[in-house]
């Protein structure tokens, strides 16, 4: 029974600690590499949280990816102007940053992602698929289509992969604690 209550305990410290750290992180970013994307971070990246660099790349396929969805939300297309007054740029890098802390505490944490459960998550998307059924070739030609090379795509899956199981892992921690910690059962 304390064992349970002491794990909880633990799992409520990783996320505060994880909130600290992005909110640190995230200050850090703003203040030193300013408002634009590719302004003060070595090489071609947006920013480097804890050594890590987050490449341009990502930042760019993260930023189309909420640009159309904000675009299929409002069923109009989005000007740059409107991206900016919205902050859109800075959203993505606050995002990339907050899942760049969350994947070095699963990492720190021991939390994986095995090969299996990253194939069956690929096979899994529709767009991979031919006839309800999995097709290396129609993977090999969507991935072409968007200009991503299968690894580069797979390591982006196996990011998202962790970054569910890490925030499963907190939320189910947090869920067993009430306003006053952990509940005695």
């Amino acid at each position: 029974m304390i064992s349970v209550m002491r794990e909880y305990a633990r799992s409520l410290k990783i996320v505060l600690l994880i909130v600290v750290v992005v909110f640190i992180l995230t200050s850090g970013v703003l203040f030193y590499w300013g408002s634009g994307p590719s302004g003060g971070a070595p090489g071609n990246a947006v920013a480097v949280v804890n050594g890590e660099e987050i490449p341009f790349e990502r930042f760019r396929r993260a930023q189309a990816n909420i640009i159309a969805s904000y675009e299929r939300m409002s069923r109009q297309r989005l000007t740059p102007e409107l991206a900016e007054r919205l902050g859109l740029s800075q959203q993505v890098v606050n995002e990339l940053v907050t899942e760049a802390v969350v994947i070095q505490g699963a990492a720190k944490e021991g939390v994986l992602v095995s090969d299996d459960e990253l194939r069956s998550t690929i096979q899994q998307i529709r767009e991979f698929q031919e006839g309800g059924r999995f097709s290396r070739d129609e993977y090999l030609k969507v991935l072409k289509q968007i200009r991503l090379d299968p690894g580069e795509f797979e390591n982006e899956v196996r990011r998202q992969l962790v970054r569910r199981k890490m925030e499963a892992l907190i939320k189910q921690g947090t869920s067993a604690c009430g306003p006053r910690g952990p509940t005695r059962t």
